[in-house]
């Protein structure tokens, strides 16, 4: 992160922030994807007699959660963030209150994508599991049974979906290498240096790893083949190891994100 650099858009949800305190602009939970839908797509097709539904499913749903928390923390929740505490103020009061909502939102938006990261954990383990003790069909038997979607059968689909995602993920880039660090942010406060160096560290890695998930193991789940059940677990694998650092830097930025937070609730019940 280096200095504060905020869009017209982010300035727009500040404003209502300020204007209406229970307001919070959160991560939406029904927009879709497609380079998600496309991969699950996939899967449904070649794997459907080997893979339950209902896991496809729920991999579906906790891979397009973690997308849509990650897109707001480095699209919208930092950035504000960033952007309240480098602007010049006139009410020290009111510019606390401002931190507090926008540190509580973030808070709990990291506390919502650990529960889901640890749901993709899950279902991508029983995944795993399902694949190595179910007999894989031979390569006529898969494809005599795949259901060939439009979506499956269009590689100019699969061509425009990743290509968007890849300008997802420059956007996260961009807009966090905006943000000055919190280091830099809260070093007036009476708080330890290193625990805003913990927060820095792990939206780094946040970041690093969320990128790496979608950019690169996603990618790579889309280009397996209909027999090749040992690349399937090789990138579901990939994808855990992933999600799993991912976990670790969530963990690690909460409980002095959660400090953070407590040194402004006072002003917050203040006002």
């Amino acid at each position: 992160m280096k200095g504060s650099h905020i869009n017209d858009d982010q300035l727009h949800q500040q404003d209502d922030l300020h204007q209406n305190s229970d307001h919070m602009p959160l991560p939406s939970s029904t927009r879709e994807f497609a380079w998600i839908a496309l991969v699950s797509a996939h899967l449904q097709n070649y794997y459907q007699n080997r893979i339950h539904a209902e896991d496809i499913h729920i991999l579906y749903f906790s891979l397009q959660q973690i997308f849509s928390h990650i897109t707001w923390l480095y699209q919208h929740g930092l950035p504000i963030l960033s952007h309240e505490t480098t602007t010049p103020f006139r009410d020290q009061l009111a510019h606390q209150f401002a931190c507090w909502q926008h540190l509580r939102a973030l808070l709990h938006t990291l506390e919502r994508l650990k529960v889901i990261a640890h749901l993709l954990n899950v279902t991508t383990m029983s995944i795993i599991h399902t694949l190595n003790n179910v007999t894989p069909p031979t390569y006529e038997q898969a494809t005599s049974s795949a259901p060939f979607t439009h979506f499956a059968q269009e590689e100019e689909a699969w061509t425009k979906a990743f290509q968007d995602l890849g300008e997802h993920l420059r956007d996260w880039q961009r807009n966090y290498t905006a943000c000055s660090p919190f280091s830099t942010q809260f070093s007036p406060l009476a708080l330890p240096a290193s625990s805003l160096e913990v927060i820095d560290s792990s939206f780094d890695a946040l970041l690093i790893h969320g990128s790496t998930l979608f950019g690169d193991v996603l990618s790579d789940l889309r280009a397996t083949s209909i027999d090749d059940d040992e690349a399937l677990s090789t990138c579901l694998l990939d994808l855990l190891q992933q999600n799993d650092a991912l976990l670790i830097a969530t963990d690690t930025v909460i409980e002095p994100l959660n400090a953070l937070l407590q040194y402004h609730a006072i002003t917050a019940v203040l006002r």
